[in-house]
């Protein structure tokens, strides 16, 4: 099961190129990048507002995926095609 199977939406930590972090507050979004980076830790990083659907994908697949924006909120590929 995934660990944001119900959940509507919450955070991501990324730099453009990967996410790095997710979570339900941004506060866990950071918590979780600062797991997954190197030496030169979060710098240069961001936490914006992202679907259910784009933290259930991370959590599957990895943050090295395409996604996409609806508004000002990061979403998977697919719901940004159907915005």
């Amino acid at each position: 099961m995934n660990i944001y199977s119900g959940v509507e939406s919450g955070f991501i930590v990324h730099n453009n190129e990967a996410i790095y972090g997710t979570g339900i507050t941004e506060v866990d979004a950071w918590a979780s990048a600062e797991e997954w980076t190197d030496e030169h830790g979060t710098a240069g990083m961001i936490c914006i507002p992202a679907t259910g659907a784009l933290l259930r994908h991370v959590a599957n697949d990895g943050g090295a995926i395409s996604w996409g924006m609806c508004g000002k909120v990061a979403c998977t590929i697919e719901e940004e095609a159907a915005a």
